[in-house]
């Protein structure tokens, strides 16, 4: 899966504004994932993209100083489940030496981390393509 696209102010509901990011799937029949998240979020995911450094870190780019440092890598951000259509879960596979842990996430902080790493993959758990998955077109 690519970020395909993030919006930081779309109108969830009536006076609720969020941040909305949109995954696509790169193997066919590249169906897309959107997911409402939080305006922040989705402000340190576009940031992350689009590769701009600041003076000060933010948490995300503290976060991936420290696994750097540490001699971790980010592998993986897997979107494991989804209920209601809409609350989604999250793991990071995190790399050190020879072991790979699996650390919950919020799906938002996830993808902000693997927007900033450029060899992290993001993957989604079949079944919630298929539950919540957008067919193309």
């Amino acid at each position: 899966m690519t970020i395909a696209s993030v919006e930081v102010e779309a109108p969830e509901e009536l006076g609720v504004d969020a941040g909305v990011v949109i995954l696509r799937e790169e193997a066919e029949p590249g169906r897309f994932l959107q997911m409402v998240i939080g305006q922040a979020e989705a402000r340190a995911i576009a940031l992350g993209r689009s590769g701009m450094a600041f003076a000060r870190p933010s948490t995300w780019d503290l976060f991936t100083q420290t696994l750097s440092t540490l001699g971790a890598q980010l592998e993986h951000v897997v979107i494991t489940a989804v209920e209601e259509d809409r609350y989604f879960f999250a793991v990071m596979e995190l790399r050190l030496a020879e072991e790979v842990y699996a650390v919950s996430a919020r799906r938002s902080d996830a993808l902000a981390l693997a927007a900033r790493v450029p060899d992290a993959q993001i993957l989604v758990n079949p079944q919630v393509l298929d539950a919540v998955g957008i067919a193309p077109g």
